[in-house]
């Protein structure tokens, strides 16, 4: 439905689940199902994909694409290092995760790259031993213990190999 892969009756199908999850609920909280039945009909819905999501899907739409992985750290989480990726520019992102989660990471190491969500992905599988928590409430669940010096060596690595194919 998102990303336009199904066939309108295959979203109709979709609605008619959601309107039979929607009987269980209590008479006092609103259906949703009616609403979408009649936008997918008169094809008048659209959908705001998250901004976190939005960055992947469009990589992989423009066969590429060129943003920064980097490696962050916060006086709030010692001994840890945040794994991410962005094409915002990297002020912006810090300022971006400073509002979000209502405290400071900082920077400190990043290149700008292809593919930055893809490789994010690869980078998150060959740390993810070092993963500090796999699900969090309130807060990224992107930080890993680790040095950043030695993380970012084994990163340049990767990077390096990655040229050389």
């Amino acid at each position: 439905m998102i990303y336009g892969r199904l066939e309108k009756d295959e979203m109709i199908k979709v609605v008619y689940e959601i309107k039979e999850l929607e009987a269980y609920l209590s008479p006092r909280l609103k259906r949703y199902a009616p609403e979408i039945f009649d936008a997918i009909i008169n094809e008048t819905y659209s959908i705001n994909i998250p901004y976190a999501l939005l960055h992947k899907r469009r990589e992989q739409e423009n066969n590429g694409g060129f943003g920064h992985i980097y490696l962050g750290i916060s006086d709030q989480k010692f001994g840890q290092v945040k794994i991410g990726a962005t094409t915002l520019k990297i002020s912006k992102r810090e300022y971006a995760y400073r509002r979000k989660w209502g405290y400071s990471m900082s920077i400190d190491w990043f290149q700008t790259i292809q593919h930055p969500f893809s490789f994010e992905s690869e980078l998150k599988e060959f740390f993810n031993d070092d993963l500090v928590a796999g699900v969090t409430s309130g807060d990224s669940n992107e930080w890993y213990y680790g040095d950043i010096e030695e993380m970012a060596d084994s990163i340049q690595s990767l990077l390096d190999a990655r040229d050389l194919d």
